[in-house]
Formats: structure tokens, C-alpha cells, sequence
């Protein structure tokens, strides 16, 4: 649960920063349109004033044409108005009719002069207007945002928040009447317990995953995996290193005899303490023996799970018989622990069922 809740701190703190670059690259898009927009108006309006210059020019050079052409005329028309009046002045009547028909045809042309002017509409008033771009000149009405911020909600990443499998203990043993050891499977350790506070005194970290346990002279002897068996002493210093013939969950030890049943092959093996095998009894492969005790006179009690049963094995492994069974209620039997000083059988199944039962010895 910590791990995930640091992961969801972790990726809303990297939310958050990415904001600000993405605050940062919008911003950066907005000035590069608007820098865009500003210098295609400023080419549009160079391109615009460019025409009016031309066009003023071109214009005042016609207006300026115009004036020369019509004062031109005036002068001619005054030269032939002072001509007229000289001729009324100094001449005969006579005389002044032949003037004045001399003039008629300057006069005509001056007038041809005029009337075309006025035909080709260089008399007509200059005035230069704009038709706005109709886009442009709407532009403050209907470009009323630079654009529509939005924000988009993403799927949040889904957290699978799975508890952590404790790591329950697989064996206990007595160690005197205080202290019991137990071993835990994944952690790979042996934890000494003090029954009265219930705490912790002491764990014993090894290399290999630990199953049964069990004590003898102040000695601790556990199963590991890898076909291993060691021999410790209380402060969990390694005495000795056994080899197994086959993996085994359970072992049982008592004076210079060890006993432990190989489930995958249906066989139980007792041995001395150096390993080597005194004698091996097997009782079906299907049978998955596991749990492993034995009473004062060296008889072994064996659970079988699969066969749903508890047998006995006499000292020397010639001899068995089946002691309970599923008529008496067990079913996938597990562990088992023989108290050889009440004689009380105490079998547990992997449902965490416990049953005790009275062994009688018969002569």
C-alpha cells in the first residue's frame, strides 16, 4: 500500500511539472502565430502602401499633365481674346469680320481641345479610397480568442493494490520451556520466540528456505530445500551440513538417529547424523508422505496426504500399519507431533485442523 500511494505522490508531482512545459508550449505557439499574423499584415500593408504611392504618383503626374495642357490652353485662348479686341479696336467693320473668321478655326480647336478633355474624364476628381478585406475588417468581431484553452482529462493509471502475503511460519519446535523456534519458508530464517512476552529474541538468517524443525540437545536440525539438512546451535552458528536423497519437508531427530520422508517419492528414510541411510521404507508415491514423529522406543508416525491417513513404522523400518485414516475424520493431514511423555498424537491437516489423539501400546 506505501509503495503504491508513493507511486501515485510520484506520478502527480510529475503531472504538475509537466505543466509548466506545456503552460511553456502553448505560450511559445501563441507568439509564433501572433508573430506569423503581425508579419504577413506588415507584408499585406507594405504591398498596400506600395499601391497608394504608385497610385498617388501616377495620379498627381496626370493632374500635373492636365494643368500644363489647360494652361497651355488658356494662353492660347487669351492670345486669341487679345487678337479679337484689336481687331474691334483698329479695324473696319469689314476688316474685323475677316479677323474674326481668321480666329473661327483657333477657336474651334481650343474647344475640341476642351471637349475631349472632358470625354477622356481628365477633368474628373481624383480620390482614393479602401475597400477593407472583409475578413480584416471584421477581424475584432469575430476573432474574439487567440484560441479555446481546453483540458483533457486521461484515464488515471490503475494501481492494482495487492496485499503482501505474510510469511506465516511452517514448523515449530521446543527449545526448553520458554523458548520454541520457528522457521519461515520465503523469509529463509529461524526466529527464536519467547512464549511468555511473544517476542522475538533472536532470528537466524540462511541461505535456503526453511521447513521442518525440530531439537535435540540443544541443537536445532532443519530441512531446507536444495536436499539439505543443517545442524545449528542456539546463536545459529552452522555445526554441520547434511545431504538429503531427496527433498523433504518434515525431519524428526532423537539421540543419533534422524528421520525424514520424501514426499515426491513416497519414502521415508532414517539415518544418523553424518546422513548416511540406516534403512528406507516406502509407502507409494501417491501416499505424498509429509508430517514426521517418532516415540521413545525409535517407532516412526508419518502423515500421508494424499492417502489421508497416519501410519506407524516400526524402529527398524520393516514393518507398518495404518493407525487412523479418513473414516476417522482426517483429510490432507500435514504436520505431526508425538508427545512421548503423555503419548498424545497431536495431527494438523492444511485446512489448520488440529486433532489429538491417546496411542495406547500393546504388548
Amino acid at each position: 500500500m506505501s509503495q503504491v500511494i508513493g507511486q501515485l505522490i510520484a506520478e502527480k508531482l510529475y503531472h504538475k511539472s509537466n505543466l509548466e512545459v506545456q503552460s511553456h508550449t502553448i505560450i511559445t505557439e501563441v507568439e509564433r502565430v501572433r508573430k506569423a499574423i503581425n508579419k504577413h499584415l506588415n507584408s499585406i500593408k507594405n504591398d498596400l502602401l506600395y499601391k497608394i504611392a504608385t497610385t498617388k504618383g501616377q495620379q498627381s503626374e496626370n493632374i500635373d499633365l492636365l494643368i500644363k495642357k489647360l494652361s497651355q490652353m488658356k494662353t492660347n485662348i487669351a492670345v486669341i481674346a487679345s487678337g479679337l479686341e484689336k481687331t474691334k479696336q483698329h479695324a473696319s467693320d469689314y476688316q474685323a469680320f475677316l479677323g474674326i473668321r481668321k480666329w473661327i478655326p483657333e477657336i474651334e480647336n481650343q474647344e475640341q481641345d476642351v471637349i475631349s478633355i472632358e470625354r477622356d474624364h481628365g477633368m474628373a476628381d481624383v480620390d482614393l479610397q479602401l475597400k477593407m478585406n472583409k475578413i480584416l475588417d471584421k477581424m475584432e468581431t469575430n476573432v474574439s480568442e487567440f484560441g479555446r484553452l481546453e483540458i483533457y482529462f486521461s484515464p488515471p493509471t490503475k494501481f492494482a493494490l495487492r496485499k503482501e502475503r505474510q510469511d506465516t511460519p511452517l514448523d515449530v519446535t521446543i527449545i526448553d520451556l520458554n523458548t520454541v523456534a520457528l522457521t519461515f519458508v520465503e523469509k529463509k530464517t529461524i526466529s527464536l520466540v519467547d512464549v511468555i512476552s511473544s517476542k522475538i529474541m533472536k532470528t537466524i538468517p540462511l541461505v535456503n528456505k526453511c521447513f521442518g524443525i525440530c531439537s535435540f540437545s540443544g541443537k536445532l536440525v532443519v530441512s531446507l530445500n536444495d536436499k539439505i539438512i543443517k545442524i545449528l546451535d542456539r546463536s545459529g552458528t552452522v555445526e554441520s551440513v547434511l545431504s538429503k536423497k531427496d527433498n523433504a519437508t518434515y525431519c524428526s531427530v532423537m539421540n543419533d538417529k534422524m528421520w525424514y520422508a520424501a514426499q515426491a517419492k513416497g519414502v521415508i528414510y532414517c539415518c544418523d547424523l553424518n546422513a548416511s541411510v540406516q534403512w528406507k521404507f516406502s509407502c507409494g508415491k501417491s501416499d505424498h508422505p509429509q508430517g514426521i514423529a517418532h516415540d521413545a522406543f525409535g517407532d516412526v508416525f508419518v502423515t500421508c496426504e494424499n492417502a489421508n491417513m497416519v501410519i506407524i513404522i516400526d524402529f527398524n523400518g520393516t514393518e507398518s500399519r495404518v493407525l487412523l485414516t479418513r473414516d476417522d475424520g482426517l483429510s490432507k493431514l500435514i504436520a505431526v507431533h508425538y508427545n512421548r511423555k503423555t503419548d498424545v498424537l497431536l495431527v494438523c491437516n492444511k485446512f489448520g485442523l488440529c486433532f489429538m489423539y491417546k496411542v495406547q501400546t500393546t504388548n
